[in-house]
């Protein structure tokens, strides 16, 4: 039976869409079925990209070749991702995360349950804007391809090698690029809406455990559990928060630092195509502007969730001492709850790989290197 999932539905929906993950709903035939089309998909990327850098070697066109290599670190990047996606240990992240959800969405509290529903919800929209913006420019460039192929008749979008003269046999050389641009979309899309969920989770962990803190009394009233009992179960709830953060660090440490690897080089590119095209190509100018915005908002709303994360976790020590009764209890839970609260003082973050903390200073980062090559590129 298929797992349910609260954060993750819209992510989880387009990852087996694109074959990165297997349903666990199937029969097996269909499971037969569905391994032959996720191996055809995989196998005609992995052949597309392989094409894509035969083609750079082999073109006289130094304007062709040199707009395949903006776009070849993407396409090596999207496939370092989908292969890492697979990994058995993220899987099993996914899986941990599911069953917490399910036991977070059966809380008999409403408010607990009103924090975490409101926060579905906000991740719900965030994917759907996510979503919209992706597909607003992408969407563009396949038309664009198509155009080509279907007004212009002799025109490829992007020069690729074929063992057939491709000028020839036109139409099944821009049918396969036009399939394999919309497939590397889809792909791109689906790996980019499964990280800010991830970030997400955490921090509405620490808010309702906050919650939990700050009604300490109501809640040992209500479920007839001494001091003690309780505060130990919000002491493993607190343990397992940061295990779970740790986790994420460790199983997503590669595929955070292709996607910061990724975001970076694109952001310097569109912002590079934007200054090349205000006085050349001003048809070319709205279409790199506008993705050159995109990519800026994906930075920055990644940056931002981490940063909330950091924040929410340090907020944990104020919850706690918002409690009003906390001078009530004996000593001994009084020290463990200074414990916690000096544990909280080390804000849980993400990290990309050993490198940088995702969080507002890393978008500032990132927007002043883009600063610095404007000011190279103007030299």
């Amino acid at each position: 039976m298929e797992e349910k999932t609260y954060f993750f539905p819209i992510a989880r929906l387009f990852m087996e869409l694109t074959t990165i993950w297997y349903p666990k709903r199937m029969t097996e035939t269909s499971r037969k079925v569905y391994k032959i089309l996720a191996y055809f998909l995989k196998g005609n990327y992995y052949l597309f990209v392989t094409l894509f850098i035969i083609g750079i070697l082999t073109t006289d066109s130094e304007a062709d070749r040199d707009l395949n290599l903006q776009y070849l670190p993407t396409l090596i990047a999207i496939a370092a991702r989908m292969w890492l996606l697979q990994t058995k240990k993220i899987k099993d992240l996914y899986s941990e995360i599911y069953d917490v959800e399910k036991r977070i969405a059966s809380e008999e509290n409403q408010n607990l349950r009103n924090i975490f529903f409101d926060d579905v919800k906000y991740n719900k929209n965030l994917t759907k804007l996510i979503i919209a913006l992706n597909s607003f420019t992408n969407i563009q460039l396949i038309l664009f391809s198509m155009y080509l192929w279907l007004e212009l008749k002799n025109v490829l979008f992007t020069v690729v090698w074929y063992p057939f003269d491709s000028y020839q046999y036109i139409d099944l050389a821009a049918l396969h690029q036009t399939l394999s641009s919309a497939y590397t979309f889809a792909v791109y899309l689906a790996l980019n809406i499964t990280i800010v969920p991830l970030i997400l989770f955490a921090t509405t962990r620490l808010k309702l455990l906050c919650y939990k803190f700050e009604h300490f009394k109501q809640f040992t009233d209500n479920i007839g559990l001494s001091p003690k009992d309780y505060l130990s179960l919000l002491i493993e709830e607190h343990q397992d928060i940061i295990s779970y953060v740790v986790s994420v660090n460790h199983s997503m440490k590669w595929c955070f630092i292709v996607d910061f690897m990724l975001k970076s080089y694109t952001f310097t590119q569109y912002l590079y195509t934007v200054l090349k095209s205000f006085n050349e190509d001003r048809a070319r100018l709205g279409l790199a502007l506008f993705a050159f915005i995109v990519v800026s908002v994906e930075i920055w709303y990644i940056s931002y969730h981490g940063n909330e994360l950091i924040l929410v976790s340090q907020e944990l020590s104020k919850c706690i001492f918002a409690n009003n009764n906390w001078y009530e209890l004996d000593i001994g839970l009084q020290n463990d709850l200074l414990m916690i609260m000096v544990r909280s003082e080390r804000p849980l973050s993400i990290v990309v790989g050993n490198f940088y903390t995702i969080d507002n200073n890393l978008f500032l980062k990132i927007m002043k290197a883009g600063y610095t090559f404007l000011l190279f590129y103007n030299v």
